[in-house]
C-alpha cells in the first residue's frame, strides 16, 4: 500500500491558503507542508483595507486582494 500522493494547490485562494508573493507582488498558493512566507486571513475587494498585521497582496488570478499573515510558522 502507498498513501495517496498530496494533490498541488490548486491556485484559488481562500482564508487560511499558504501562499508565497511572486516578483510582480501578487499572492500564490503553495503547499502548506512546505516553506511558504504567509498565509491568508482574508479576501477583500480591490477597493477594500486589510486589517493590521496582514499585508494586501493582489490575488494572482485576479479576484481581489489576499489579506497575508507574515508572522506565521513557515512549515518546513
Amino acid at each position: 500500500y502507498q498513501p495517496p500522493t498530496p494533490l498541488g494547490p490548486d491556485n484559488l485562494l481562500q482564508t487560511g491558503s499558504c501562499v508565497d508573493i511572486d516578483a510582480t507582488g501578487a499572492a500564490v498558493e503553495v503547499l502548506c507542508t512546505g516553506p511558504h512566507q504567509g498565509v491568508v486571513e482574508q479576501l477583500i475587494p480591490f477597493d477594500g483595507v486589510c486589517r493590521a498585521p496582514a499585508v494586501g497582496h493582489r490575488d494572482r488570478q485576479g479576484m481581489g486582494i489576499a489579506c497575508v499573515r507574515f508572522d506565521v510558522s513557515t512549515g518546513g
